[in-house]
């Protein structure tokens, strides 16, 4: 498994060799990088497997913020941030998954539970859509009943919220620290709408969030690559 003072020490050194401007190139290659892990993924494991499909698409959605943040880099840092803040929640994600016990299929079961929700109140307002979405929404909400009973889950799960995840998976420190400062950035804040710009748009706050983007995206994929290669192992020694 990926040591934290691994990735740091890496990223360090990415930073002292990378000028401003091949940033946007390192998250392009990035974002590349996570797509050909997706293709390996999907060749050499069954997704079928609940733990492989998930990470499967956490690949996927670990390649899409780091292609769009290589194409925010040259503009306003809130943009920066926002997808910063998502490769946080998408490393804390797979580090929970990951744990061998029940949290996939906690994970899993929120999730249905979530859309089955939402998509009730979306119902709701019938008046906003066409006969033939409402017949759409209403199958669809009958499908997610179902699964969940297949499951096995007859009560309503409890949210899982970043924090409780950032605790489940022992960085309850960073979390602290860090999402606070970039949740900033994502909401107009009051100290966002009312801060001075040289400070709001500092060019120190905006190295430190990329180094952040660096850590998170560097310790996923090397989780990532670590499972898929150990799960094909065993597949392979299987048969």
């Amino acid at each position: 498994m990926t040591k934290p003072t691994e990735v740091d020490a890496e990223i360090k050194d990415i930073l002292r060799k990378t000028p401003n401007e091949k940033w946007v190139e390192l998250f392009k290659q990035r974002s590349d990088d996570f797509k050909k892990l997706a293709r390996q993924i999907k060749e050499k494991l069954s997704l079928d497997d609940d733990r492989n499909k998930v990470v499967h698409n956490l690949t996927i959605f670990n390649s899409i913020q780091c292609e769009q943040l290589s194409e925010a880099m040259n503009r306003y840092v809130d943009e920066i941030a926002w997808r910063i803040r998502n490769l946080f929640e998408l490393n804390l994600v797979l580090r929970y998954v990951l744990k061998p016990n029940h949290n996939l299929s906690n994970y899993i079961n929120f999730g249905i539970q979530e859309e089955l929700e939402f998509t009730k109140k979306a119902l709701g307002e019938k008046k906003d859509f066409t006969n033939l979405h409402i017949a759409s929404v209403q199958r669809r909400i009958i499908a997610l009943e179902k699964e969940l009973k297949d499951r096995n889950v007859s009560r309503r799960m409890s949210r899982l919220t970043i924090r409780d995840l950032a605790k489940e998976v022992g960085v309850e420190d960073e979390y602290k620290r860090f999402f606070d400062f970039i949740s900033r950035y994502v909401h107009p804040s009051a100290w966002f709408v009312l801060g001075e710009p040289k400070e709001t748009f500092s060019p120190d706050y905006r190295r430190f969030l990329i180094y952040k983007g660096l850590v998170y995206s560097l310790d996923s994929y090397k989780r990532i690559d670590d499972y898929s290669y150990s799960q094909y192992i065993k597949r392979h020694n299987r048969t």
